[in-house]
């Protein structure tokens, strides 16, 4: 008959203890069901989402304080990263984009970073594409940093609040998309803040003034080629957007554009 030492038993059932992997804790960039949009919200804009390959996995990846990376077997998203990045900024500019024509979104992640107990990061370039003919385009960049508390709950609640801020980077502003340049293949584009839009508006209301075209003071500039037009009125320097027509109407663009 073969004795086990009492040892030997607690040491066997100390390795297995010891090997035995820790519960898995999935994460997810959507709200709970409380803090979601209603159902029959307006249709917002198509959104691609791509990200960097060294997050495109289903651990969570943490950043440590000398900068390396550490893959967490134990927190993983509940479903693709890219996926949920998706589905999180379509909810969030679903019921900001009642009022803008249909458009596509594309979003190229950059940098997704997850310091716990410090911070979230997000840093992505995006750009919009109007779907009517012309399907004209306009690009910009955010960067996006969130303070978190302990635990990684809180790391995923942080990239929540940085995609909300994201979408609303894109739905706040204002885009002024003007016609394609047959001699450089280029698209002028004007970019301002929906709400000081709304305050240039409101200040001409008070005046009496109604607005049909708003133009950038580039586009008005003179063209000179080979040469650089440079307007200077107090703190603001324009240059000329170096348009075959510098000063034509088509470069300027109705106050409810994109």
């Amino acid at each position: 008959m073969i004795r086990v030492s009492r040892f030997a038993a607690t040491a066997a059932l100390t390795l297995l203890a010891a090997c035995a992997s820790a519960p898995t804790q999935f994460l997810t960039l959507l709200p709970p069901p409380g803090e979601a949009h209603e159902r029959g919200a307006p249709a917002g804009p198509a959104v691609v989402v791509s990200i960097p390959g060294q997050d495109d996995q289903p651990q969570l990846v943490v950043r440590r304080s000398d900068g390396s990376l550490t893959v967490m077997e134990s927190e993983r998203w509940i479903a693709p990263l890219g996926e949920e990045m998706q589905a999180a900024l379509v909810l969030s500019l679903s019921p900001r984009w009642a009022a803008l024509p249909p458009a596509h979104v594309r979003v190229d992640v950059q940098r997704f970073d997850s310091v716990p107990g410090d911070y979230a990061f997000i840093e992505a370039a995006w750009s919009v594409t109007l779907d009517a003919p012309p399907k004209r385009s306009a690009s910009c960049r955010s960067a996006i940093r969130i303070a978190v508390g302990g635990g990684y709950p809180a790391l995923a609640a942080g990239h929540r609040a940085a995609l909300e801020q994201l979408a609303a980077d894109i739905e706040t502003l204002h885009f002024a998309v003007g016609p394609r340049d047959d001699r450089s293949g280029r698209t002028t584009v004007a970019v301002v803040t929906r709400s000081l839009m709304e305050r240039w508006l409101a200040a001409l209301a008070a005046e009496g003034l109604s607005a049909t075209l708003v133009c950038a003071v580039a586009a008005l500039l003179p063209d000179n080629p080979g040469h650089t037009v440079l307007k200077l009125a107090a703190d603001i320097l324009a240059q000329a957007a170096n348009l075959r027509d510098g000063g034509d109407p088509a470069h300027c663009h109705g106050v409810s554009g994109a």
